[in-house]
C-alpha cells in the first residue's frame, strides 16, 4: 500500500503490468519456436516473463541466446563430468548449433538436461 503514496512506484507498477500484458498474445508458430519459448519457460520462469514483454525480432534474438548461454553453463556446472571432457564440449559448442543431429545425453538435470539432448 506504500506504493499508492510514491508516484514514482505506481507508475513503475502499471507500466510493468501493462507491458505483462503486451506478452499475453505471443503464440509460438513453429515447432521450434514452440520448443524455444516451452525451454525458456523451464529453465528460468522469471526471465522468460522478461523475455515475453519483447518485441517479436528481439523476444527471439534473446530467447536463442538465453538458452544456448543456460546449455553452456548447465555444462559447466555439471559436476559429473571431467574438466577434460568439458572443456573440448564448451569450447566447440558454437560449432555444432546448426546440426540438426547434434545433441548432448547425461549432463544436467531436468528441464537443462532436456535442452542439451533436444537441441
Amino acid at each position: 500500500l506504500q506504493s499508492l503514496t510514491a508516484p514514482d512506484e505506481m507508475y513503475a507498477i502499471v507500466t510493468v503490468l501493462g507491458q505483462k500484458m503486451r506478452g499475453q498474445g505471443f503464440k509460438a508458430n513453429t515447432e521450434a519456436e514452440k520448443f524455444c519459448y516451452g525451454s525458456l519457460n523451464e529453465v528460468s520462469r522469471s526471465f522468460a516473463g522478461v523475455v515475453m514483454q519483447l518485441d517479436d525480432e528481439l523476444r527471439e534474438v534473446v530467447c536463442i541466446f538465453y538458452l544456448v548461454l543456460r546449455a553452456l553453463d548447465t555444462i559447466e556446472d555439471d559436476m559429473r563430468i571431467t574438466i577434460d571432457d568439458k572443456r573440448p564440449q564448451l569450447l566447440d559448442f558454437y560449432k555444432k548449433l546448426d546440426l540438426d543431429e547434434y545433441s548432448l545425453s547425461g549432463i544436467g538435470f531436468g528441464h537443462e538436461a532436456l535442452l542439451l539432448e533436444n537441441h
